[in-house]
């Protein structure tokens, strides 16, 4: 199974996002799971619980936190 995690501040990338991805993984009859954060503090806060995802989709451009720090 593949984990992913989407983290952008604007919920219409993020809809658009789920989309794409559900459409992928139904062509390719993969295992993805994913989770959508609006907020780098939110996604942040899962991987210190100790939640792991194999690839991160960030957002550069966010207010307060961004995807580069």
């Amino acid at each position: 199974m593949i984990k992913i995690a989407f983290c952008d501040d604007d919920l219409s990338t993020l809809n658009e996002l789920h989309i794409l991805l559900d459409q992928y993984r139904v062509e390719r009859n993969m295992d993805i799971t994913y989770a959508a954060f609006q907020s780098p503090l939110e996604l942040l806060h899962d991987i210190e619980k100790g939640i792991r995802f194999d690839i991160l989709f960030l957002d550069v451009i966010m207010p307060g936190e961004n995807g580069i720090n």
